[in-house]
């Protein structure tokens, strides 16, 4: 999936407002943790793959670089220039994003959020603070809960989005 335009901080700003929430009710309402700190794992299953959906790319976006190309032009630029010329390679990439967009993969979020919780309750978790895994699975559980949870509402919204009656509405000019 693209990420075009302000549709790019979407995710982001849905992670960051299940974060807010969590510590503004972890502060000022009751102490989630204390309480059920399987809601934690939860949230973290969902809101950790909207922010690593952002690790992956499109398959028709690689390019290989001429190597002799890129040493060349590297090379070409003084050294006392290159704080300002990575400024200005930012812009230019950020303005390329916007216009050509980001990927944002769901399942490679999902993926890269199974791979760390995996290691924290199965390897670290057992070695950091000696209960083994089999007495706290359930947390692995409410990450897999989170992650299953994420990919429910993530495929239910790119699947409205990809319908034909949602391009037939913005076809014909009922959708705006």
């Amino acid at each position: 999936m693209q990420l075009k335009g302000s549709k790019i901080y979407i995710p982001v700003l849905i992670c960051a407002a299940i974060s807010i929430t969590f510590w503004v009710v972890q502060f000022f309402v009751f102490d989630v943790i204390g309480r059920n700190y399987s809601m934690c794992h939860v949230l973290f299953g969902l809101a950790g793959p909207l922010i690593f959906s952002y690790f992956s790319f499109s398959r028709t976006s690689l390019q290989l670089p001429n190597l002799r190309l890129v040493l060349r032009t590297i090379r070409a630029i003084p050294l006392r220039s290159w704080p300002l010329s990575l400024l200005s390679w930012l812009k230019r990439s950020t303005n390329r994003d916007f216009n050509e967009g980001v990927a944002w993969t769901p399942w490679v979020g999902v993926a890269i959020t199974l791979y760390f919780s995996v290691r924290n309750e199965v390897f670290e978790d057992p070695a950091s603070n000696g209960i083994p895994f089999t007495e706290a699975y359930h947390h692995f559980l409410a990450d897999l809960v989170g992650m299953v949870t994420f990919l429910l509402v993530t495929w239910a919204i790119v699947r409205t989005a990809h319908s034909p009656e949602s391009k037939g509405l913005k076809a014909s000019g009922a959708g705006n």
